[in-house]
């Protein structure tokens, strides 16, 4: 699973959860542009083989395979001694995400822990139930993909991410964060937006502005406020703040 879902919105549409079984050998393409849906599978018994991008990598029982929606690649499930076996949970995400996730094969194998395994189960289960629980179906998927994304490669620039959340107050140039992650400028930039959705300066705005809001419930006044997140021009920072409070419908506050 991709760490890039953790730093955005995610919704999803989710299409089908079931237990696939093959008795014999059999194999799939899907080089013309790939699936219109993820894929989530978890690998119950047997062998499978993918190719993608002329690599070749081989997963069998207790690995999670994760394929976003329009990846090309080449697979091949194996029967061995037990019949080739996975729970495979079928989802599109809402919005801009599924463009943005890398068109790659990710897996784990022998790292999920057991109540993260016995999940997959529950959720074919509950999924195949008449009426099917979906609010409680839903959640367990939200966690489902959030755990597999939090133990997926560590992000490229969580140090900076890091680094602005305990100095948000202090103006540093965007050259600081990057050297937090040994990166040039540029390159941070790239990954920085690509992992957030944000440039870093829009990103430690946004951590001001939450702030801001928990300083006027002290009653604090606009100078002081804009002082206090580090901004020197107080009708900037209410420009700016206004602005945010529009694109994530808030309510104005009073005093703006």
């Amino acid at each position: 699973m991709t760490k890039e879902m953790l730093y955005h919105d995610i919704e999803f549409k989710l299409l089908d959860i079931v237990k696939a079984t093959y008795e014999e050998d059999i194999a799939f393409s899907y080089l013309n542009g790939g699936r219109s849906f993820c894929i989530l599978q978890y690998v119950l018994a047997g062998k499978r083989a993918y190719e993608i991008n002329n690599t070749k990598l081989e997963v069998e029982k207790g690995a999670v395979v994760f394929i976003p929606a329009k990846t090309e690649y080449k697979a091949q499930f194996k029967t061995s001694e037990e019949k080739n076996t996975a729970i495979a949970i079928a989802f599109r995400f809402e919005g801009l995400l599924e463009n943005l996730i890398k068109k790659e094969i990710y897996y784990k194998y022998k790292e999920i822990r057991y109540e993260d395994e016995n999940i997959f189960v529950l959720l074919e289960r509950l999924y195949n139930t008449a009426p099917a629980p979906m609010v409680k179906i839903k959640s367990l998927l939200y966690y489902l993909i959030e755990k597999l994304a939090d133990d997926a490669a560590l992000c490229p620039v969580q140090g900076a991410i890091d680094y602005i959340s305990e100095h948000y107050c202090e103006n540093l140039p965007v050259q600081v964060y990057a050297d937090t992650c040994n990166l040039s400028e540029s390159h941070f930039r790239k990954l920085f937006r690509q992992y957030t959705g944000v440039s870093p300066i829009e990103y430690r705005n946004k951590i001001r502005f939450r702030h801001a809001m928990r300083l006027h419930e002290q009653n604090l006044t606009l100078n002081e406020i804009a002082e206090k997140l580090g901004f020197f021009d107080a009708s900037y920072f209410c420009k700016m703040y206004k602005r945010y409070l529009k694109e994530n419908d808030k309510e104005m506050l009073k005093f703006m």
